[in-house]
Order: C-alpha cells, then structure tokens, then sequence
C-alpha cells in the first residue's frame, strides 16, 4: 500500500516554507522492525531536489519517514540538506 507524506521546509536562502510531497512508491523500502501491530517500513530520501517558490533557491533535503502499521504515516525526520 502507497503512503503519502507532506513536509514543508524552510528555503535555507530567504526562510520561505517550501511544501513538498513524497511517495512511498519512489524510495526503497526497508523493514526498519516490529511492534505490536506488525512490520515498521522505513524510506529513506537521499538528496531530494527543491527549489523555493520565492527565490528560486534550490537546495536538498535528506532522511526517512517511517510507515507503521502497514499503510499508515508513522513520523519522519526529513532535514535540510
């Protein structure tokens, strides 16, 4: 099952928020581990491209987000690059 998680970013050249959504279905998924209601999945982004709606800055963001239960957004801890 795809999931879909929203973040927004601060541009690191003029601190506009930057929204961006990512995929499940385009980043490798790993099984990080288990819990009381089955396999955590972890996504890692790895030098995701963004540019800012603002200034046209365009920088990277890094880091996973985790899926648990199956199907369902857990946390993440995507950063500016």
């Amino acid at each position: 099952m795809e999931i879909f998680v929203v973040e927004d970013f601060k541009c690191p050249n003029c601190d506009n928020m930057v929204s961006a959504s990512f995929s499940s279905s385009k980043f490798n998924k790993n099984t990080f581990d288990y819990g009381n209601m089955g396999v955590r999945y972890e996504y890692e982004v790895d030098s995701f491209p963004l540019q800012c709606t603002v200034c046209s800055h365009q920088f990277t963001v890094s880091g996973s987000f985790w899926e648990y239960p199956e199907g369902a957004f857990e946390t993440s801890d995507l950063k500016v690059d």
